[in-house]
């Protein structure tokens, strides 16, 4: 049961920064809008927090200690971070809604959000098969 409650919480940890940056790049218009940054301050921070989520997996599944040993059950971390992201992603539209329609993202970010998720999770499977070499 400890078992998989640790990768319950890593799933979750692998998923909060990937939808950080989702965030963060599908409301750059409301971010502009309310905060008053330019675009390029928003699209750098993005990349920041981008490339935080690329090294931060790593880190988390150093957390997991896995080991030489562990069970082939740990390859499910890469599809579990995929529901908390939508548990997160709908938690956020619903408590902050799209209200002025000039803040629906362009069309085009859909693509680099779907690439970013064909990418992350065989990004997860090269870091786990690196961590049990």
């Amino acid at each position: 049961m400890k078992y998989f409650l640790r990768l319950n919480i890593i799933g979750i940890l692998l998923a909060a920064p990937l939808f950080i940056w989702a965030t963060t790049m599908l409301n750059v218009y409301r971010i502009n809008r309310v905060l008053n940054v330019n675009f390029s301050t928003i699209n750098l921070v993005a990349v920041a927090i981008f490339i935080a989520a690329v090294i931060s997996v790593p880190w988390v599944l150093k957390m997991k200690n896995i080991s030489n040993n562990s069970k082939k059950l740990d390859y499910i971390l890469v599809v579990l971070w995929f529901p908390y992201f939508k548990v997160m992603e709908n938690i956020f539209y619903y408590l902050f809604p799209f209200t002025d329609r000039g803040d629906l993202p362009a069309q085009v970010l859909g693509l680099v959000l779907l690439l970013a998720f064909l990418l992350y999770p065989i990004y997860i499977l090269i870091t786990l098969y690196l961590r049990r070499v």
